[in-house]
């Protein structure tokens, strides 16, 4: 199995896992993110770190998407009927991502500049079409491999 192959397989569980916590009223937690991966999200779905990041800074690893929005995104989707669970675990697939940026991003991300993209993505974003890199672009941080 590639990497790839068990991050989809990995977001096929948890669509599932979601579609269980719909059905019968249970609660969810976005840290859930972090076990899926046995807190190797860096290793496995990361999609490099700031350009800004020099040798002694402090950086701070982001979830690209923030994990509340693949949360709520999910159950919407799953809520909707309108794709298949697998469908769905593509486009989790597709913005469950990571980057290592410097705290200074981090709060201007979460803090500065009106942005307020700590639990959000820009207005217009669709989970379905959106880009991935939304919010960082628009927070101008640029990831380098």
């Amino acid at each position: 199995m590639t990497k790839d192959e068990f991050i989809y397989n990995i977001c096929l569980v948890y669509v599932q896992h979601m579609k269980i916590c719909i059905a019968y009223g249970s609660g969810w937690n976005t840290d859930i993110f972090m076990h899926l991966l046995n807190k190797k999200e860096e290793d496995l779905i990361s999609l490099g770190k700031s350009k800004e990041i020099k040798v002694n800074s402090q950086t701070h690893l982001e979830h690209v998407v923030p994990r509340l929005v693949l949360l709520l995104e999910t159950r919407r989707l799953l809520e909707e009927e309108k794709l298949s669970n697998e469908e769905i675990a593509w486009l989790l697939h597709k913005h469950w991502k990571v980057a290592r940026i410097t705290k200074e991003e981090q709060e201007q991300l979460d803090l500065k500049c009106n942005l307020n993209l700590k639990q959000t993505m820009p207005d217009g974003w669709t989970f379905e079409e959106g880009d991935t890199l939304a919010r960082l672009k628009l927070a101008k941080i640029k990831l380098v491999g």
